[in-house]
């Protein structure tokens, strides 16, 4: 096996550098999707990093080659702190773009949040938003 990763790296030129990042940015989820029991959890919002705990760990060394940084969750909207999140991120590694999972439940919040996103980052790069368009909420946590 270490032979394997050895060629690898060779191969794509990776030279033990961390190049992406999926960040749980909460545990709490509205939804009740079948596929997913992360709304099961309990103490859900205790789970969470502060934003001084972001921006302390995104200004690691080890993090400065990062690419691209994917949000997910729970419901990443459920933050009234995530455009702040973001922008910390987006600060502290400037090289990344970023990508996100959402229900898509709450359109309304989910614009303004966005909005908010990109007044405080005019130059951010989202590659990705990734919406879970499956219907109304008890037909969507029942296919998903």
């Amino acid at each position: 096996m270490k032979r394997y990763l050895r060629w690898l790296r060779y191969q794509f030129g990776i030279r033990n550098k961390i190049i992406g990042l999926r960040f749980t940015t909460t545990w709490k989820c509205d939804s009740r999707c079948i596929t997913c029991a992360i709304w099961k959890e309990t103490n859900a919002g205790e789970k969470d990093l502060t934003v001084q705990e972001i921006d302390k760990f995104s200004k690691s060394k080890y993090f400065k080659d990062v690419s691209y940084i994917t949000f997910s969750g729970g419901e990443p909207t459920l933050r009234e702190d995530f455009p702040e999140i973001v922008s910390t991120l987006h600060k502290n590694i400037p090289s990344a773009g970023f990508a996100m999972t959402t229900h898509g439940m709450d359109p309304d919040k989910e614009e303004k949040v966005f909005k908010k996103i990109f007044s405080d980052n005019p130059d951010i790069r989202f590659n990705l938003l990734g919406l879970s368009l499956n219907g109304p909420p008890h037909i969507h946590d029942r296919t998903r």
